[in-house]
């Protein structure tokens, strides 16, 4: 019998989102890099699998302020 553990983490309905924002990258990059935030988190952000992520609500302003992001909840 295999974990479930992946299926949890994956599904946003098991997590608690609370302090969290979601997050797009809508730019052209196909691979990923990562994005360190001036309150210290670092996030990885790509097309595909790595285009939606959940990041600290302190780390709002930050993506604002990068052209190839947007909020989508939060």
């Amino acid at each position: 019998m295999g974990c479930r553990c992946r299926k949890k983490l994956n599904n946003p309905k098991s997590r608690n989102t609370e302090g969290l924002l979601t997050v797009q990258y809508t730019g052209t990059l196909m691979g990923s890099r990562n994005y360190k935030t001036p309150t210290g988190g670092v996030y990885r952000f790509g097309g595909g699998a790595n285009a939606t992520k959940l990041v600290n609500a302190r780390d709002r302003d930050y993506f604002i302020g990068l052209s190839n992001f947007v909020i989508l909840e939060g």
